[in-house]
């Protein structure tokens, strides 16, 4: 039987030429990292450990804790296992962590790689932005949390269409704003990052090979999505069943525009960004904030969900999961520059192309830490 360092040695043999073979399929992994990757394999096996990220953070308080109710030294001890069970550990880059109470920023730690002017694609933080000005649009406009959505979209269909075995039939239920802003509209489109391949229905398996095979033009703004969505039979009732499921937020995004005249974007600056004084929020950036932008990283234990959603060619898919595959192999924590810095969340279009037109409420938003903490303080203002 072999040595523990023949096997540690076969083993960083064959993890080099895994890299090899992915450096020739044209994916991120080069030459450079075959050395490293021999050594982590062998280190992992000799029980070497890798020396731990530094914490870089200046004094966090901003107002005495014990003022507003708060135990600092409790305060202190959380971002120190933080600290070091996540970003010391490796399982992340960098994180942002601060403490609001009554309006006001208590603490701020920086750790990591992370400042609190990084900024962060929000994802489906969103739908919180996107539920709030919803809530605006009905004590502004007097519009009825059972309103007809399609009272609201005109381009929503009023007779809906339900899957029911191997046909749709005539919905009995009205979607209703209540429902798009509960998720429980019983929408058929979804993501393998949300629900399992293996748990979708035939419906969303069959839209999602539809999506990623980049079947037909994209969309041009929010309204044309909106109107393409309209075609696709629901997969329960509206009001049935809880699932989660971004179209609801792009519904509520659709009668703000209706409304009041603006795309999304234009209102959420108005109403929301500014008076919050989110200088650095939005579906775009300002280009001098292109420094501050970061990657798109996963853990390698996510890359088989977030492959399968991936548009274009079956070989981008497999490339993807043979790098996620590598990574789990090599014990490596974080798979980096899965979307490069500056990259869009959705679009294709960098982060501060202000030629941008479809605007995504349920995951495109692009924020700053510090702008973040701007929005828990006007929060919990009262």
């Amino acid at each position: 039987m072999p040595s523990r360092t023949s096997r540690s040695h076969i083993t960083a043999a064959l993890l080099t030429c895994a890299g090899l073979c992915l450096w020739a399929c044209g994916s991120a992994w080069k030459p450079t990292h075959l050395a490293r990757a021999f050594f982590i394999a062998v280190s992992r096996q000799s029980g070497w450990r890798q020396s731990a990220v530094r914490c870089r953070a200046a004094s966090p308080w901003q107002v005495e804790p014990e003022s507003l109710g708060l135990n600092s030294t409790h305060l202190a001890n959380f971002a120190s296992d933080l600290d070091r069970k996540y970003i010391q550990s490796g399982l992340l880059k960098g994180a942002v962590l601060g403490v609001v109470r009554r309006g006001q920023v208590v603490a701020l730690w920086e750790l990591g790689d992370y400042t609190q002017n990084t900024v962060f694609k929000l994802y489906s933080i969103s739908k919180v932005f996107t539920a709030i000005a919803g809530l605006q649009m009905m004590e502004e406009y007097g519009v009825a949390l059972d309103e007809p959505i399609s009272n609201l979209v005109p381009e929503w269909p009023e007779d809906l269409k339900v899957h029911s075995s191997d046909e749709s039939v005539s919905s009995m239920r009205v979607l209703t704003l209540r429902h798009c802003l509960t998720h429980t509209g019983g929408f058929s489109s979804t993501l393998p990052t949300v629900h399992p391949c293996s748990a979708m229905r035939p419906l969303e398996l069959a839209r999602l090979k539809s999506r990623i095979a980049g079947n037909g033009r994209p969309p041009r703004n929010l309204q044309e999505m909106v109107e393409r969505e309209g075609h696709h039979p629901h997969i329960f009732e509206p009001g049935s069943h809880f699932n989660y499921c971004g179209i609801g937020s792009q519904l509520v995004a659709r009668a703000i525009e209706n409304a009041t005249g603006l795309n999304i974007a234009e209102y959420m600056q108005r109403k929301l960004f500014r008076p919050a004084h989110m200088d650095n929020t939005g579906f775009t950036i300002d280009e001098s904030n292109a420094e501050c932008c970061v990657s798109t990283d996963y853990h390698p234990w996510v890359i088989p969900a977030v492959a399968a959603g991936t548009p274009g060619s079956r070989w981008k898919r497999f490339r993807l999961r043979m790098r996620g595959l590598l990574a789990r192999l090599l014990g490596r924590s974080l798979l980096h520059n899965v979307k490069p810095a500056g990259m869009g969340v959705i679009s294709p279009k960098k982060l501060w192309d202000q030629s941008l037109e479809l605007f995504h409420p349920d995951a495109g938003v692009v924020g700053t830490g510090a702008d973040f903490l701007q929005w828990l303080a006007m929060l919990t203002n009262g």
